[in-house]
């Protein structure tokens, strides 16, 4: 939503910095001894780390030292011992928000990206990343595996051609928070509505995301961090979603039950399937890494093609920043072995449910309107 407004007075909706608040303590579940999470209440923090040792028989958080914006940047550095020099800030992602937040809390200039940086992660935070990748991709692993297409539009006059072509199309904004921002129509309801939102669409943010509406079978991602020019394959993910596309939960499973999974439905061996992770990891290598340090992923998912069988698409969208796909694998690989899904509740749980098998990732209070499970 930041990207999206890209005005320094941007504020995101109330329900929106309430997550934020009570799903602070996830990023402790990816955290290193040494580390300091920025959390909503360092008591309620360090309380849920003690109680949570009866659920994951580890002790979770070990090393990790907590912070909150409600104590002065310079106090926590202090209290904590944290040289600003060595310190390095790392949010789930950057945008204008974010960093106005940090420097109200006091973060010196030298820790946050510039205004060109910014606006450097904010253009490869568009969904033209993916259209830019996709057909190199695709080439790389070959066409008889892999399929995708997707276009930019910049008036109405190019969506109807596009929209005639194929029996049906999806339509995303370049920027947009994640699930979000994307419509559909087939090509004999074109209706005055449709048309309003892609002009709407190319009116506030300049174009507007085009492809085809694929009969999808399961989506996935590849998971991978960049530092100074280097990839690093952090694992898969996979995921699922509604029919509108907005995010569900992920299915937690290692990363050689996933490749086994995908090499089923794609009717290949586990090799296909490295080769393809390898063809994003080059293109994210040469198209990204260049310009930008941190995690990313891959979104991908399976399809239905025309032989009446099923295809990779490899590159539905590269989403610049942490995302619940890295929390999953690494809750699943350090944490919770026997985890079978991760899921975000809003408004629709008993806090501290003991009728539900279940390992809360945050602390869980009458108040709360937002948890993280994973259930067992």
């Amino acid at each position: 939503m930041a990207l999206a407004d890209n005005k320094s007075s941007f504020l995101p909706p109330s329900v929106i910095r309430k997550m934020a608040d009570e799903l602070s303590f996830l990023p402790t579940w990816i955290a290193g001894p040494g580390d300091v999470v920025v959390v909503d209440s360092v008591e309620r923090a360090e309380d849920f780390c003690n109680n949570i040792y009866n659920k994951v028989k580890m002790k979770v958080g070990e090393g990790v030292r907590f912070a909150s914006f409600k104590e002065p940047f310079k106090d926590v550095c202090r209290r904590l011992s944290v040289d600003v020099a060595d310190a390095e800030l790392v949010p789930w992602g950057w945008d204008s928000y974010i960093k106005r937040k940090f420097e109200k809390w006091g973060v010196p200039q030298s820790m946050l990206p510039s205004a060109e940086n910014l606006e450097g992660i904010r253009n490869l935070s568009s969904r033209r990343t993916a259209v830019q990748m996709l057909p190199q991709i695709v080439d790389a692993i070959g066409r008889d595996f892999c399929v995708g297409e997707s276009f930019v539009i910049t008036s109405l006059e190019e969506f109807f051609p596009l929209a005639e072509k194929y029996e049906g199309v999806m339509m995303k904004m370049p920027w947009s928070s994640s699930g979000k921002g994307l419509n559909y129509c087939y090509s004999t309801n074109i209706t005055e509505k449709v048309k309003g939102w892609v002009n709407n669409v190319i009116e506030k943010q300049g174009c507007c995301i085009v492809e085809p509406l694929y009969n999808k079978f399961g989506d996935y991602a590849l998971e991978f961090k960049v530092s100074e020019g280097k990839v690093s394959f952090l694992g898969y993910s996979k995921f699922d979603t509604s029919g509108q596309g907005t995010y569900q939960g992920n299915v937690l499973m290692t990363d050689d039950e996933i490749e086994e999974c995908l090499g089923i439905s794609l009717s290949v061996d586990a090799d296909m399937v490295r080769k393809a992770r390898m063809a994003v990891e080059e293109n994210v290598r040469k198209m990204i890494a260049p310009y930008y340090n941190g995690a990313l992923g891959v979104d991908m998912m399976i399809v239905g093609n025309s032989k009446a069988g099923k295809s990779l698409h490899p590159c539905v969208e590269v989403n610049l920043r942490n995302n619940m796909g890295i929390l999953s694998h690494e809750l699943k690989r350090r944490w919770i072995p026997d985890g079978d899904r991760f899921a975000i509740h809003y408004n629709d749980f008993i806090p501290n449910d003991e009728r539900k098998d279940y390992v809360p990732l945050v602390p869980e209070h009458g108040d709360a309107k937002y948890t993280a499970r994973v259930y067992l």
